[in-house]
């Protein structure tokens, strides 16, 4: 009688090795994953407020009521509510709509708020700010000075810069601090 070759496969010990190894990467590898998500999307917050930025603009070169010259967006899965805040000398804040609102959080003038939904972030660090800069030319690597709430103050060809605030924002940012973690930040709202 001839003996049989062995077959071989996998022991018991080698199959929970390759598990453990496969759960660990999993492990290593969906927290990056779900913030590289979250940060596409906080982008798509970005965008949604790309028109606001063109209506600070109008409204400091020729006064332009926001509400006559912007509509906020609708609402998305990811984005809640986009807001800018203008601050009148009297220190009543104006909402999106260019409704007067008393009980807002200080804002400097045309501020943009990004408010995101909960699959972002918790309701209290889900907003990112958008704070308008004039230029300083007489300054390199300024950020410039707080935008101007007249007309009067601001001449048109100034370049506006836009700082991104989120709960950390970069140390020469000077509008709002947001509440955003600056890890679901694109990474020109970090540097």
């Amino acid at each position: 009688m001839k003996n049989k070759p062995l077959t071989q496969g996998f022991t018991l010990i080698e199959l929970a090795t390759v598990i453990a190894v496969i759960i660990a990467l999993a492990l290593i590898i969906r927290p990056v994953y779900v913030s590289h998500v979250k940060r596409e999307k906080v982008t798509e917050g970005l965008t949604l407020a790309a028109t606001a930025k063109i209506a600070v603009s109008h409204h400091a070169a020729d006064s332009r009521s926001l509400a006559a010259i912007w509509t906020p967006p609708t609402a998305t899965d990811t984005v809640q509510d986009i807001s800018i805040y203008m601050t009148d000398t009297t220190g009543i804040s104006l909402s999106s709509h260019g409704e007067l609102v008393t009980n807002l959080p200080v804002h400097q003038a045309g501020e943009i708020v990004i408010t995101f939904s909960t699959d972002i972030a918790p309701v209290a660090h889900n907003e990112l700010i958008l704070s308008p800069r004039l230029a300083d030319a007489t300054q390199q690597a300024s950020n410039g000075h707080e935008l101007p709430l007249d007309r009067a103050n601001y001449s048109s060809p100034q370049a506006i810069i836009w700082e991104c605030n989120s709960a950390n924002p970069p140390d020469v940012n000077r509008g709002t601090r947001g509440s955003l973690d600056a890890n679901l930040t694109p990474v020109d709202c970090r540097a």
